[in-house]
């Protein structure tokens, strides 16, 4: 019988082979000065995980992860690029697989400000509406700003931020879509739940369902 996951996009939920790894050899993005592992891995079930940050840098929001056949697929990207880059080393005490695909489930910066470590050989999955909020500066907007001061605090979060980019999907749904993973369906769709400037026009506060 298929394993199906449901995914519904626009919700608060967060090893790369060498040839995808995201920075060049020998280089360390700001706010990678930190001891200690970045996450704890808690398994939900056979193949999935949710990454919950230990404290030593920020990463914003957690993270599931579902391994596949051949790849992995990671589910937000984090607070920074140091914080994404932090898990897809990590991975490795999970698995040894690549990831292949990231999903934003919305456009808020500790979701999403971590995309940009990503190669363009990875799919980064979001709305068409999270696209145009990470395009047109939506993520460092009223949101950002407010939550500057506060965030300071947080080990490696300020340094973190230095070179941000905030960087878009590169494949976008408007209402629905599925990938099949070998004997797996992984399902997106909109599902709006008031997350304030979250939700698009028609609704799209992504929420992650695993079924």
């Amino acid at each position: 019988m298929k394993t199906r996951l449901l995914l519904g996009l626009l919700a608060c939920v967060a090893c790369q082979s060498p040839d995808s790894a995201p920075n060049e050899a020998g280089t360390r993005l700001p706010g990678s000065d930190f001891e200690g592992p970045a996450f704890e891995f808690e398994q939900v079930r056979e193949d999935v995980y949710q990454a919950r940050g230990t404290g030593t840098v920020a990463v914003g929001a957690n993270v599931a992860i579902i391994i596949n056949d051949d790849d992995v697929l990671v589910v937000d990207s984090h607070i920074s690029p140091a914080a994404a880059a932090s898990l897809i080393d990590e991975l490795r005490f999970i698995t040894d697989k690549p990831v292949r695909y990231v999903v934003n489930t919305h456009f808020h910066f500790d979701h999403a400000h971590g995309n940009q470590v990503y190669p363009a050989d990875v799919q980064v999955i979001g709305h068409e509406f999270t696209r145009e909020m990470l395009s047109n500066g939506g993520s460092v907007g009223r949101t950002y700003q407010r939550f500057q001061e506060a965030m300071s605090s947080q080990p490696g979060y300020v340094e973190g931020q230095v070179g941000l980019t905030p960087t878009p999907p590169n494949t976008t749904l408007s209402e629905r879509m599925t990938l099949f993973r070998g004997g797996r369906e992984i399902r997106f769709g909109q599902l709006c739940l008031s997350h304030r400037s979250g939700c698009a026009p028609r609704g799209s506060r992504e929420d992650l369902r695993v079924a």
